[in-house]
């Protein structure tokens, strides 16, 4: 999980001045490097979540709010394929 050190993002804003000419630049820094390992950690947190799902016997399914299925699992999926 600890793939990423330091990351950062930048973004080059120009300055306008008042007759509205470009006259210089501003240069913002974002450090994403938290964010990075945060969505690092999510994403194997769902492949774990997910390989359980798919290993149980049981029928697992979710349905979203407008009852269309959004997760089934190995054994709801072949069970109703018969």
């Amino acid at each position: 999980v600890e793939r990423f050190e330091n990351v950062y993002q930048l973004r080059i804003l120009p300055s306008i001045d008042e007759n509205r000419r470009i006259s210089g630049a501003i240069l913002v820094f974002f450090d994403n490097s938290q964010l990075l390992r945060t969505e690092e950690r999510l994403r194997l947190s769902e492949q774990r979540i997910r390989s359980i799902i798919n290993s149980s016997p049981s029928l697992i399914s979710l349905k979203d709010t407008m009852g269309r299925y959004v997760v089934v699992n190995t054994a709801f999926s072949d069970f109703f394929k018969k």
